[in-house]
């Protein structure tokens, strides 16, 4: 079952996620998840054995206003750090000064 919140999301980050393999599984309601995050970026990598890359492009086909970001050498994202993910962060729009 899944629960509306009154709470807003300044930022949405998908990190090589899966919609519905491995245990984890994201809800249907896209409409729910753009309405309650105002930026949404999906992290994805063509190489990635965990989650195949299609499920990546489901997300990217519902979530309309999400920024895809595709890399072709990254796994999993299994490393300590991210470098284009700080980046991104460092330079949102609704960091904190």
């Amino acid at each position: 079952m899944y629960q509306k919140f009154n709470l807003r999301l300044t930022q949405l980050r998908v990190v090589g996620c899966c919609l519905k393999e491995g245990g984890f599984e994201i809800s249907d309601n896209w409409e729910l998840i753009e309405r309650q995050c105002s930026e949404i970026f999906i992290y994805r990598s063509k190489d990635d054995l965990v989650c195949n890359f299609s499920e990546g492009e489901k997300y990217s086909s519902n979530l309309k206003k999400a920024k895809f970001l595709v890399f072709k050498d990254r796994g999993h994202f299994e490393m300590e750090k991210i470098p284009e993910l700080i980046e991104n962060i460092n330079h949102s729009r609704f960091r904190e000064i």
